[in-house]
């Protein structure tokens, strides 16, 4: 017997992610209309100032809940942001 489970629709999914730089909070309604069309979002921050980066992160977050979406920080500025589709699993490797 085979342990090989079909997975039909992650064969026919199409994920997208978007890795965006952004310089301030107006760079946001692109990267929010692709939390909204299901694409992924990686946020990274380190090139801003703490207080923008805090702002946007912030914006960000309060956006992906609305959708009921997920996120996770993925460095010291750097952030994964999903939308309800698109589950975020962290495995602790202690």
């Amino acid at each position: 017997m085979s342990d090989v489970v079909a997975m039909p629709h992650a064969l026919n999914s199409n994920y997208e992610l978007t890795i965006v730089k952004p310089r301030s909070l107006d760079d946001m309604t692109q990267v929010v209309q692709d939390l909204r069309s299901n694409k992924g979002v990686i946020l990274n921050l380190e090139q801003l100032e703490t207080r923008e980066a805090q702002r946007i992160s912030d914006f960000l977050a309060g956006s992906t809940y609305a959708i009921s979406g997920h996120q996770s920080q993925l460095g010291r500025a750097v952030f994964l942001f999903t939308p309800s589709n698109i589950k975020i699993q962290e495995l602790d490797k202690a």
